[in-house]
């Protein structure tokens, strides 16, 4: 493996609740439902070698329709191509021209930014049909103006053009009929700036990224990467000034009934964050209670081994009565039974750890928290309990999500349990 890439014991992203004050170069990405966020977001976050070793770290949901996508926005830190050195942060948003809950959707976005996140560095718009700017889009696009202000989103934006193949094949194929991705690039262009009224001095980037290259093809791959590493130089660019979300104002007018969505998210946030922090308390007392358990664990069994020793010392020496060497195993046989029940403890504070991880990261993508209480009137005493657990979230995207992040000290047995109880096999 590459020494740039993805170490096997580190994430190449995770979702997170907040992003403020992490020092990463922020990147936010916006788009019609189903252009192909998420898939972008996913593809730019694994090292591309290999990328089929970390299939199962997707962790942003991607949809197989194209009228369904994400429901949240969700916020992660990301390690930008699975490369440690280039630490940053992704924001992945709905489609806010889809559902029925659009202004819902519009107001969780709004304020998730506003007390989630403290600045915007690049403003990344995906484009999956390059021939026609669709009204959801332009739509898109006027609220994100009215949010940032038309100079400052001009200044932070570019627009990225997804699900076009860039194998040798189809390239030719679209350059024959005359739409060339060059004048497709041009073409698009032209529309944006006639139709937002933007003077000649303001100019954008917009390039093709095909987040669904193949990896066997080296010209789709080499494509992918270049224009991937333009993306990060134009995030990490010193000179650009990035955008602050106190800057953000209420939009309320685009949309019905924005006013009282707005009220009803900004409600629902400050709940979180009250979660969120008991939440975090709660796995952190949990982690520093295992950790003592797994060395008082470790601290006997030495202990058991030190007296084993000395043991056999005696016997071989017969310096010892028989009534002694009794006691002596009688005392082995108590210690072993301490050990055993502090091996015990560890393994049940490891799992109430691990499900408070759960709850943390299912209320980061906007899902109710699954408290350790609620779900297991108190205790996590097997394996069977956390997967119980797991399942009673209903929630196969969630679970994916946890997989990815410890799937490592997960027994295969339990992934078997998991995938046979939620009844899908890509975990």
């Amino acid at each position: 493996m590459d020494s740039k890439a993805a170490d096997d014991n580190e994430p190449t992203a995770t979702i997170e609740f907040d992003l403020r004050d992490n020092g990463r170069k922020k990147l936010l990405f916006v788009g019609k439902t189903g252009a192909g966020k998420s898939a972008l977001c996913n593809a730019l976050s694994l090292p591309v070698e290999e990328s089929d070793e970390f299939q199962e770290c997707k962790i942003f949901p991607e949809s197989a329709k194209r009228d369904i996508g994400n429901k949240h926005t969700i916020l992660s830190n990301v390690n930008f191509m699975g490369q440690p050195d280039k630490k940053v942060s992704f924001i992945d948003t709905v489609g806010f021209d889809s559902t029925e809950k659009k202004t819902s959707e519009v107001a969780e976005f709004i304020v998730k930014l506003k007390d989630n996140c403290d600045y915007i560095n690049l403003i990344a718009v995906v484009v999956s049909n390059p021939k026609r700017l669709e009204d959801s889009l332009k739509d898109t696009i006027e609220l994100l103006e009215s949010m940032f202000g038309k100079d400052q989103f001009w200044k932070s934006v570019v627009f990225i053009i997804s699900n076009l193949s860039q194998s040798d094949k189809e390239i030719k194929k679209r350059s024959k009929r005359s739409v060339d991705d060059d004048n497709l690039i041009i073409s698009l262009k032209a529309e944006i700036q006639g139709e937002f009224r933007l003077d000649g001095a303001i100019d954008f980037p917009c390039f093709i990224i095909d987040a669904h290259f193949d990896l066997d093809n080296e010209d789709e791959k080499a494509r992918f990467q270049n224009r991937a590493e333009m993306l990060y130089t134009m995030l990490v660019d010193g000179e650009r000034k990035h955008v602050s979300v106190n800057d953000i104002k209420h939009v309320v007018g685009k949309y019905e009934g924005l006013q009282e969505a707005l009220r009803a998210a900004e409600i629902k946030s400050k709940k979180e964050h009250n979660e969120n922090k008991r939440l975090r308390k709660e796995r952190d007392a949990l982690l520093k209670a295992k950790k003592k358990a797994e060395k008082n664990a470790a601290k006997l069994a030495n202990d058991i081994e030190k007296a084993e020793m000395e043991l056999e010392d005696v016997k071989r020496g017969n310096t010892a009565t028989y009534e002694e060497i009794r006691q002596r195993e009688q005392e082995i046989f108590l210690m072993r039974q301490d050990e055993r029940q502090a091996r015990e403890d560890a393994a049940n504070l490891n799992w109430k750890y691990k499900l408070a991880c759960l709850s943390l990261l299912v209320l980061a993508c906007g899902g109710a928290a699954v408290g350790v209480t609620a779900v297991t009137a108190g205790a996590v005493a097997s394996e069977a309990t956390i997967l119980e657990a797991l399942v009673a979230l209903k929630n196969a995207e969630a679970v994916k999500i946890f997989l990815a992040s410890i799937g490592a000290q997960l027994q295969p047995i339990m992934i078997a349990y998991i995938k046979k109880k939620l009844g899908f096999d890509s975990v």
